[in-house]
């Protein structure tokens, strides 16, 4: 006997578990396939003991006369793992919609396979990635895909599965609504079987098995649930939750003075929640760096205090963000270091900003590497407005240098820097060489050598330049090809940029934040004016490059970023996903802080040869 199920992505739940326990002869079929290649393109049999089940199994592999691909944004077919959309081509696709020409045309495509050559496919809007065993794991719709809570990408479906698995709850559904523009939340609603269970019970249970970020902002307990017409639960007829409960599992804790009252409605304006509570962590409600600088200029404009803007690290809730404002400090003494997680035995990474001079991107690494990795920051001079920024590369790597000697005198000192931060970290390294100093690691953060290779005289960069030339059209048109609106859109923003930069003109922030921005810009000129007069020379030892995956403009050496010319003794690579931009945000400093922690081992693991 065969039980077949599609339509909806299957979990695996205690009712269906003990279900197939008693019809322990049973087959269940899970099937996959849109209408436009019939429902059933691909299929998965369970069989025998339904509790060794995967919670969310796979959809399986192809049927016969079904070719299935899996293709990258720019439609390139992936062959090593990652997630893709779901091509299928085959006699099962379907000719055309009726009567809606444009639709017909932006999903039945013609499409270069590398050896098929040019075939027709439908493309079905599906993600999957390839399992160990050539099965396919649905990941949801690429227009679904939720990003939220400060850039994380969570998964809805293992939280459905978390909640489902609570004993007494008998169906559950996990969303993401928008009632108040730009303000997303997570939402599980659950039906219960047992009356005892309420709200805070679902979400204790809920945060004891997933991280903070991936618990719900609020839960709602139905009776029943809306459904459509062909039987789904209907989405958009589930109530808005009556409240957004604080992310903190342990309780809700009020403001007990002025200042904690006055923080209370500013978080609740910069992270756009309620119900905060003052123990709440700023990071875990959705925090980031751009928030952290709008927060801080609204209190010295509001109150006077100028509060260094890494005292988030240190002062992450309310609670002591208070304290550290009754304090009445003046915050005389600036120090480059910053200790993003300065706890462990491991021997400290220290890494160096790009050109948003904030060291709070890296909070994404701190949070994801091995728990007894300390990881420190370095902030420019003249970020706090008192002093000039330093303004030679030379000078820069020494300031940073005498902080984390003094930090750590003995070393070794691993050392990483995000794009202009990159050349910071190379004249660290060859200054501590020169110290007689351990170098463990010399990490590039997507940083490639093109902008310091200054030592060319006038002839040999106008025939480098013109060389660059013919490649760099190429690599545009084929771009432009497979992916037209990114190409034209970064092309635009960097127009954008010469423009602006060549008429000096500012980006328009606001009244609050214009300041900082202005001392940003400021900073920004010094230092790119310190890289032209650059000298970059080559180095005595190994330069480990954690490349973006995704590359929207051209450079040289797509594969090592030029630094095979510099570095003497080789230079190791890891792809990082995401871009240039966005490699710092979840889920893609995940595999950031996995890699830096996989080459750091490797560092020390060499030394102790």
């Amino acid at each position: 006997n065969e039980i077949i199920t599609g339509g909806e992505l299957l979990r695996i739940t205690p009712q269906i578990a003990d279900f197939f326990k008693v019809m322990n002869e049973c087959t269940l079929m899970n099937v996959y396939g849109p209408t436009e290649t019939s429902v059933w393109v691909t299929e998965l049999k369970l069989k025998g003991n339904a509790q060794n089940w995967e919670a969310i199994p796979s959809i399986g592999k192809p049927v016969a006369g079904a070719n299935l691909f899996l293709v990258d944004s720019n439609l390139q077919l992936l062959q090593n793992g990652g997630t893709g959309e779901i091509l299928i081509n085959g006699d099962c696709v379907a000719l055309y919609y009726l009567n809606k020409p444009e639709q017909t045309l932006e999903r039945f495509i013609q499409w270069t396979h590398p050896t098929l050559g040019e075939i027709r496919v439908y493309r079905t809007g599906d993600l999957a990635s390839y399992n160990n065993d050539g099965s396919l794991q649905f990941q949801g719709r690429a227009d679904e895909q939720v990003k939220i809570k400060g850039g994380y990408r969570v998964e809805l479906s293992e939280i459905e599965v978390v909640i489902g698995n609570i004993a007494g709850i008998s169906q559950v559904k996990v969303i993401v609504r928008e009632d108040v523009p730009s303000h997303r939340r997570i939402v599980a609603y659950a039906i219960v079987a047992d009356n005892k269970i309420n709200e805070s019970y679902i979400k204790s249970e809920v945060a004891s098995k997933l991280p903070l970020y991936m618990v719900p902002d609020a839960f709602v307990i139905l009776k029943e649930f809306p459904y459509t017409v062909s039987g789904k639960i209907d989405r958009f007829a589930l109530p808005a939750p009556e409240k957004v409960v604080s992310a903190n599992t342990s309780g809700y804790f009020a403001p007990t003075n002025n200042e904690e009252k006055y923080l209370l409605h500013l978080w609740e304006d910069v992270l756009q929640t309620k119900n905060i509570s003052i123990k709440d962590n700023f990071f875990e409600l959705g925090g980031n760096s751009l928030i952290a600088i709008d927060m801080m200029c609204r209190i010295e404009k509001d109150k006077g205090i100028q509060l260094p803007m890494v005292s988030v690290y240190d002062h992450s809730t309310i609670e002591k963000l208070a304290r550290l404002m009754n304090t009445n400090s003046s915050f005389s003494e600036f120090s480059p270091l910053v200790a993003i997680k300065p706890t462990g035995n491991r021997p400290p990474i220290y890494l160096i900003h790009g050109d948003n001079l904030n060291v709070i991107n890296f909070s994404g690494i701190a949070r994801n590497i091995h728990a007894e990795q300390p990881v420190y920051g370095l902030q420019p001079k003249g970020i706090e407005g008192k002093e000039d920024a330093l303004s030679s590369i030379c000078e820069i790597a020494k300031y940073y240098i005498e902080a984390i000697i003094k930090q750590n005198p003995k070393g070794p000192y691993a050392i990483a820097g995000y794009s202009f931060g990159g050349y910071v970290a190379y004249e660290m390294a060859k200054q501590l060489q020169q110290m007689n100093r351990k170098v463990l690691m010399l990490g590039m953060l997507d940083t490639d050598v093109y902008k310091a290779e200054n030592y060319l005289n006038w002839k040999l960069k106008i025939t480098e330049k013109f060389k660059r030339q013919l490649p760099k059209i190429r690599w545009i048109i084929q771009s432009f090809a497979v992916n037209p609106k990114k190409v034209i859109n970064y092309q635009l923003i960097s127009l954008k940029r010469r423009v602006y930069e060549f008429l000096h003109i500012h980006e328009k922030h606001t009244p609050e934040t214009a300041s900082f921005y202005r001392l940003m810009d400021k900073i920004n000129d010094i230092h790119h004016k310190a890289l032209a007069k650059y000298k970059l020379e080559k180095y005595n030892g190994k330069v480990v490059v954690f490349r973006a995956k995704e590359r929207p403009y051209f450079i040289n050496d797509f594969e090592y970023l030029g630094w095979r010319n510099y570095a003497l003794q080789g230079v190791d690579v890891y792809e990082i996903p995401g871009d240039h931009s966005n490699m710092f945000n979840e889920p893609n400093c995940k595999i950031l802080a996995q890699e830096i922690e996989i080459a750091l081992q490797k560092a020390t693991d060499q030394i102790k040869k």
